[in-house]
């Protein structure tokens, strides 16, 4: 049988890589900020799902809580994720200052 184990806000899923809460979207979305060599990377699930949703503040497709998942894009979006460092996964990587976006 299956472990399962409630992971909050901060928790380290292993060296490097922690648990965002980006409620909103669905009850318990969470998103991971991942360090990695060039920065910060932020898989923002289903909080920003396209460059649209990042440029608007807005996810059109919250089907739980509408300010709470607006307030998870603009979290994203003060973490450095951007329109351009979308990828066609619906997943968002945001880099630091230090290293250098894809998308």
């Amino acid at each position: 049988m299956p472990r399962i184990q409630v992971l909050a806000e901060g928790y380290e899923v292993m060296p490097g890589v922690r648990v965002v809460e980006l409620g909103g979207h669905s009850p318990g979305s969470i998103g991971l900020e991942v360090e990695t060599d060039d920065g910060l990377c932020v898989l923002t699930g289903d909080a920003i799902h396209s460059a649209a949703v990042a440029r608007s503040g807005h996810n059109p497709l919250a089907f739980w809580d509408t300010d709470q998942a607006d307030a998870a894009i603009r979290r994203c979006v003060d973490s450095g994720v951007t329109p351009d460092t979308i990828t066609r996964s619906g997943f968002a990587e945001a880099r630091s200052s230090t290293g250098t976006g894809s998308g």
